[in-house]
């Protein structure tokens, strides 16, 4: 769940194919993304997941995947089960914007 301070603090103007137009303009930016988890995996020191991003609807869970404006890695420093962050399931992130892989 993603606290209201946190939804306060997101610009929700921010789309997927905006930063991978100009990523450096939107460095350090927080946004709220979800979409369909194509892939997790953990690292010695975090854990990354890659996710089909599609829109969200008003509760900030994903919805027309034919929609879908492309790819995004989210990573986390905390370790993330990767049987719970499975291929297929749903994902909503708020995270800070550090560039494209």
């Amino acid at each position: 769940m993603i606290s209201k301070d946190i939804r306060r603090e997101v610009d929700r103007t921010i789309t997927l194919p905006m930063v991978q137009a100009n990523p450096d303009a939107f460095k350090d930016k927080k946004v709220i993304w979800g979409g369909i988890i194509l892939s997790s995996k953990n690292l010695a020191d975090k854990s990354v997941i890659e996710v089909l991003q599609t829109p969200l609807d008003r509760a900030d869970r994903a919805t027309e995947i034919e929609k879908s404006q492309g790819r995004f890695l989210t990573e986390s420093s905390q370790y993330l089960d990767t049987f719970l962050y499975k291929a297929g399931k749903e994902i909503t992130v708020a995270g800070i914007i550090k560039g494209i892989a």
